[in-house]
């Protein structure tokens, strides 16, 4: 397993006690993992994941602050749109409308993402732990440091990387064909999101192998160091010796003051 599926898996098994969160998780999950199509003049949800618990975590939530009751069928129908699969969700058309409703609610006045959450904290931190389960990943830390988010629109970028800033993240932004990519490569700062996520075991794991590689980069440093300074002191005992070596044939050395004639000698 992969260490970002070593993040994903932690990060499934947070479920938001608060039913602000829970809208939050929902919104996040739906804006960016939820798929909605109209079929027979019936809206039906699909959700793009390759995890059980995942669409489960999504029902529980929708379970909890919606109190509706259907789960989601793995065996149910597929749809794939740019080469992503997207399972379909078994709810019913009524259940589907109350969920698009409370859906609008969360979004700002522009209906592109969802709103400030009432500046709370906790919702943010919700909001992003799931924004990361739907189109999140990091690059194992012992090869380098990259985390990023593939983002569908400017909109979601915008938004994405005001809501980090808002924990003094700084998250930068890239097109990669028809996605808008907020990535983050410093080190520190892909700790603090891990945090932030409260994904605590992985940001463990992320921190040793921090300390290790800044040991590990201290050490070869100093070491390339101390051979720099080995070469040029060979060098310069060798260029030492030939001056020694020129002044003896020509019966110059005998003349040198006798301090500099014995460490001629010697060298």
């Amino acid at each position: 397993m992969s260490f970002s599926e070593e993040v994903k898996q932690e990060l499934i098994g947070k479920l938001p006690s608060s039913r602000h969160c829970q809208l939050s998780a929902a919104a996040a999950l739906l804006h960016h993992c939820g798929l909605v199509q109209e079929i027979e003049g019936e809206p039906v949800l699909y959700l793009r994941t390759d995890r059980r618990e995942q669409a489960q975590k999504l029902f529980t939530i929708l379970r909890k602050t919606l109190r509706i009751e259907r789960d989601f069928s793995r065996e149910e129908e597929k749809l794939r749109v740019r080469g992503r699969i997207y399972f379909r969700a078994g709810i019913a058309s009524q259940d589907m409308r109350r969920i698009l409703t409370a859906l609008e609610e969360t979004r700002d006045s522009t209906g592109a993402e969802p709103a400030a959450f009432n500046g709370k904290i906790c919702c943010k931190r919700t909001y992003l732990r799931e924004t990361f389960l739907c189109i999140g990943s990091v690059s194992d830390p012992k090869k380098g440091y990259h985390l990023e988010f593939d983002c569908a629109s400017e909109e979601q970028t915008f938004f994405l990387r005001k809501l980090m800033e808002s924990f003094d993240i700084h998250a930068k932004t890239l097109k990669r064909k028809r996605y808008q990519v907020v990535y983050i490569k410093e080190g520190e700062e892909i700790a603090a999101l891990l945090n932030v996520m409260e994904a605590h075991v992985s940001l463990m794991a992320f921190e040793n192998m921090r300390i290790y590689r800044d040991m590990r980069n201290a050490v070869n440093r100093k070491v390339n160091c101390e051979a720099a300074n080995i070469s040029k002191t060979a060098r310069t005992a060798a260029i030492q010796v030939e001056k020694i070596r020129q002044l003896e044939e020509r019966g110059r050395l005998k003349s040198l003051e006798e301090g500099l004639r014995e460490a001629a000698e010697a060298r």
